[in-house]
């Protein structure tokens, strides 16, 4: 396993807005993560998780960190989150996951980015970050 990198600068960028997420791909933070989260309302959410695939794979991130923070478990999108991101994102980096209770919730996660990478193969695996 190698050793994550250090980043100085973690950007936050709300998912339900394309021109944001273009201004931070070229921006100077060290790593971005895209808000699926409390940056978005709820009827937009599912739309935010296509925008967000679509920025990921379609955006220079150049050697910037990309990750994606995800809805938390006890919501409606949190698990679609994961899988859908990981398979349909070969450049993304890592996970960020929000209100981090417990081991079993890491391996929760590991279980789907798994089960996702398993599905779509990829040269690098996604990474998690768990807020706690």
């Amino acid at each position: 396993m190698t050793t994550p990198p250090t980043y100085r600068s973690l950007l936050a960028v709300p998912a339900s807005s394309m021109r944001f997420m273009e201004k931070a791909a070229q921006g100077p933070a060290d790593a971005i993560f895209l808000d699926l989260e409390d940056a978005v309302i709820p009827t937009l959410k599912p739309k935010a998780r296509q925008d967000a695939i679509a920025a990921i794979n379609g955006l220079d991130w150049g050697r910037r960190g990309v990750a994606v923070r995800v809805n938390g478990f006890g919501t409606a999108w949190g698990c679609r989150d994961i899988i859908e991101v990981v398979e349909a994102c070969p450049r993304l980096d890592y996970i960020l996951l929000p209100k981090c209770e417990s081991a079993a919730d890491v391996h929760a996660v590991q279980v789907m980015i798994d089960s996702a990478e398993a599905a779509a193969p990829r040269e690098q695996q996604v990474g998690i970050m768990g807020l706690v």
